[in-house]
């Protein structure tokens, strides 16, 4: 289950994650340059808050906010609390929140849904917590993310006996996201893509920070040979090139959504 192996390489990660994190750190001030969206006062819930850094800035931003931070990482969940006290942190499924109806006046989210295998089921949950009318920001890395390390994989690829190929990222398609959105009683109110692109040393140093950042949970479940990655290395490198080292688009898609009706 991908819940599971999530749950297991982001608490793994979870002392150095800050420190390799940086593009995830740029996304979330980019979501918090839109919390004029958010109340001054009331509770906010933080899905996905991985080391706490993102709910601790929307407390500095919001002093009255009460901030509460969930994530499905024990190991994330207890690095926040020794880390930022001033923010409730709790381990919790996004699946299944462990809170009433109505009882937040927002919901925001920073790169964790794609790591959601049921966006209905998690945007339900939200609706349900969530206050009439409250405000639902989130960030989600979308289905071009890193398509240079997935077509590399698939073209070098030596289908072993009875196993599967890389060939296709599962992350969610943007009309994946606002289907569970809309179906789940949330209209959109602003939504914006981006494709940033980063530079890496080589296809394995992509892979270590992919790694040093949890992100390895994807497609975990297939073996990777080392005469697989050296043919994706040379691959990578001729075909993606850039500057120095390698290039890696990550596709990242905004959303400011309010809760329009109870399910």
């Amino acid at each position: 289950m991908i819940q599971r192996r999530v749950q297991k390489a982001f608490s793994g990660s979870a002392v150095r994650y800050d420190q390799n994190a940086l593009l995830q750190r740029d996304v979330s001030r980019q979501l918090l340059a839109a919390a004029a969206a958010l109340p001054d006062d009331g509770a906010v819930l933080d899905i996905g808050m991985g080391t706490g850094r993102m709910a601790a800035e929307l407390k500095c931003r919001r002093p009255r906010v009460h901030v509460v931070g969930v994530d499905l990482a024990f190991g994330m969940v207890a690095f926040a609390r020794r880390r930022h006290r001033q923010v409730q942190a709790v381990q919790a499924d996004a699946l299944r929140l462990p809170f009433k109806n109505s009882c937040f006046d927002a919901v925001v989210s920073n790169l964790a849904f794609q790591w959601i295998d049921d966006l209905s089921q998690a945007f339900y949950q939200i609706n349900r917590v969530l206050k009439m009318d409250g405000p639902f920001l989130l960030t989600v890395f979308t289905r071009k993310t890193l398509w240079e390390l997935y077509q590399s994989l698939g073209e070098t690829a030596r289908r072993p006996a009875g196993g599967r190929l890389i060939s296709d990222s599962r992350l969610p398609e943007e009309r994946e996201v606002f289907k569970a959105l809309e179906g789940t009683g949330f209209s959109i109110e602003n939504k914006n893509r981006q494709e940033n692109r980063q530079q890496y040393a080589s296809l394995m140093a992509l892979l270590r920070w992919l790694k040093a950042t949890g992100a390895n949970a994807m497609n975990s479940d297939i073996f990777v040979g080392p005469q697989w990655l050296q043919d994706a290395e040379r691959y990578y490198h001729y075909n993606f090139q850039w500057h120095d080292g390698v290039q890696a688009t990550f596709e990242i898609m905004q959303v400011v959504a309010r809760k329009r009706k109870s399910l």
